[in-house]
């Protein structure tokens, strides 16, 4: 027997209506679980699985907004162009004002994946390379401030890759050069429309 037809039968047959309501149920419908075609899914997430990328996701993007206000405020305050007297590129510039934020975000990951890891049991699936891969790949896509486009769902899926679905290194290399491709994009369009002044 089918455990919501179980489940929805066995209230039935507890409650003060069971001598009113027809003793058994006929669905409508049912509910299936089912994986897009062409992935292979060793085992659907558990809510750590599920809720510890999409936090930590959700965390590494909300650096954005700090480094958009640490923009805005060397504008404000002319340190920019101050900079530009020195003998340094400009994406020199932005990328050294950038990896601040990217360590912070690596940080991030780390600390939220450990934990999880620590006091949850979490499985941190069986491909190191490969979650390594998505962390850096995701934490870069982060600092780029026109990456809030819809990146978070590359980022989570390649994260379940590893976590959830087994996935290595090669199975999640085409989210992660997805998400570092996005990364590069954004930081090109950033240098070329970045005002100093």
């Amino acid at each position: 027997m089918d455990p919501v037809l179980g489940t929805l039968q066995g209230l039935l047959e507890r409650s003060t209506y069971a001598a009113v309501m027809p003793k058994r149920i006929d669905l409508l419908f049912t509910v299936e679980r089912r994986a897009p075609v062409g992935m292979r899914v060793v085992k659907f997430p558990d809510t750590f699985q599920q809720n510890v990328p999409g936090y930590t996701i959700f965390g590494i993007f909300c650096v954005v907004s700090l480094l958009g206000s640490s923009f805005l405020r060397e504008k404000r305050e002319g340190t920019f162009r101050r900079l530009l007297a020195a003998p340094i590129a400009r994406a020199t510039l932005l990328a050294g004002k950038l990896v601040a934020y990217y360590l912070i975000n690596l940080l991030q990951i780390a600390i939220m994946l450990g934990a999880a890891r620590l006091l949850f049991g979490m499985s941190l699936g069986s491909s190191p390379v490969g979650l390594v891969a998505v962390s850096l790949a995701a934490a870069a896509t982060a600092i780029r401030t026109a990456g809030l486009v819809a990146l978070h769902a590359w980022a989570l899926g390649a994260y379940q890759d590893v976590l959830v679905r087994g996935y290595g290194f090669r199975e999640v290399l085409p989210k992660v050069g997805a998400l570092a491709g996005f990364a590069g994009a954004f930081f090109s369009f950033g240098i070329w429309r970045f005002s100093f002044e």
